[in-house]
């Protein structure tokens, strides 16, 4: 998605390095995804040791990957606190030993990424200082080669440079596989329970609502009615968050609510696209004569599945005094049913209904049908015990 805003916005432009500073967690498919949207590189500044690495998931893809690991030591502002050349090279001087060393037994390319950034900071001009320390470099090489380690030149780069440097140079790379958690405990810690919640069912309400309603577009032949912008939005809004969890101490309150009213909006778009796919798809589904309302299970995995169903069954007065579930070949099925409480001594017009749904296909439907008829719903439970291999409740 970040791909794509970034071609739309800034047309001509593209982007082909994805950047995973804080907060330091990724997700096993994380390369996968990275790859199949045509993203070749990322930086990671937590995490590991410096260095290049390919990142891959199970399916083998991934993209190639640089650990920037002294990221708050290590940038601009540390080695040219004045501007001034010679601040810059003699703090520089050190870790071009160091690392000069470290680069060249690992066979790296000699690119040295000094980062210009910092929290709430816009980027600097630095004309001044790289183009003294070139001069006085080239200086310096004139009189000694071995001057070029202590002072090689400086110029403004990008990671994505210094990456195609590495992947042409055709050095061999570790590779790592797996997941990593988030270790940032006030990020997913319970003080956010509800703005995380939200996350997570946005995540998924997000997802099923693009599946849906691109099935739906396609079923009706038209892309028209495709919410391509709102789930742009929604999307944007669920991945705002970052790791400023808490804000500063003036605006800790605000900045929190910021990023809950985010995720909820997410989650809240999320629902209503995707009722309004299902429905539409709902109603294009071909019923039997069975008197009785028609239950529609959606499936928005990739496999099949058999879960538990909660639905409701409405106007239970109009079709009769009891109801059965019958699935798609005709025969009842076991479920349970709560009354929904609408006017307290009048006769329930719906209830809340759970059944278990079986192989429902993949990214599909199955049809279900509460069928109605003057047979009571069910008999009361002659047991009042409950009990399984751990436990008994009397």
């Amino acid at each position: 998605m970040g791909r794509k805003w970034f071609k739309k916005t800034f047309p001509g432009g593209d982007t082909r390095i994805a950047m995973n500073a804080d907060v330091p967690q990724r997700a096993l498919q994380m390369s996968q995804i990275l790859h199949e949207a045509g993203i070749e590189y990322m930086t990671l500044w937590r995490g590991f040791n410096e260095g290049y690495f390919h990142m891959a998931s199970p399916d083998g893809s991934s993209v190639l990957a640089f650990d920037y690991e002294n990221f708050y030591t290590r940038i601009w502002k540390n080695y040219a606190r004045a501007s001034c050349f010679w601040n810059v090279a003699s703090n520089l001087a050190p870790e071009l030993v160091e690392w000069g060393r470290a680069y060249a037994e690992k066979g790296y390319p000699p690119e040295f990424a000094i980062v210009d950034w910092f929290d709430y900071q816009s980027p600097h001009l630095h004309d001044d200082v790289i183009a003294a320390r070139n001069r006085t470099v080239k200086r310096l090489a004139n009189l000694s080669p071995a001057m070029e380690i202590l002072f090689p030149p400086i110029q403004y780069s990008t990671f994505t440079m210094i990456l195609d440097h590495v992947a042409r140079s055709g050095v061999k790379l570790r590779t790592y596989t797996g997941s990593r958690q988030c270790p940032w405990y006030y990020d997913q810690g319970p003080g956010h329970h509800w703005a995380i919640t939200a996350r997570r069912e946005a995540v998924a309400l997000l997802t099923a609502a693009e599946e849906f309603s691109t099935l739906d577009a396609l079923v009706s032949g038209n892309m028209r009615y495709y919410p391509a912008d709102e789930l742009s939005a929604a999307w944007q809004a669920q991945i705002y968050t970052d790791h400023g969890w808490g804000g500063d101490a003036k605006d800790q309150d605000p900045h929190d609510s910021y990023f809950q009213a985010k995720l909820e909006y997410a989650r809240d778009t999320g629902e209503k696209l995707l009722d309004r796919a299902l429905n539409s798809i709902a109603m294009k589904v071909r019923q039997t004569k069975k008197p009785g309302q028609l239950i529609v299970v959606f499936n928005p995995l990739s496999w099949k599945r058999t879960d538990p169903v909660t639905c409701t069954i409405n106007q239970l007065n109009k079709g009769g005094s009891g109801f059965h579930i019958v699935g798609p070949d005709g025969r009842e099925i076991p479920f349970q049913v709560c009354p929904v409480e609408e006017n307290p001594g009048a006769p329930a017009t719906a209830a809340s209904v759970t059944f278990i749904a079986t192989d429902v296909p993949p990214i599909g439907y199955k049809t279900y049908y509460a069928v109605f008829s003057n047979a009571p719903v069910s008999a009361p439970a002659a047991d009042t015990e409950l009990e399984s291999l751990y436990y008994r409740v009397d």
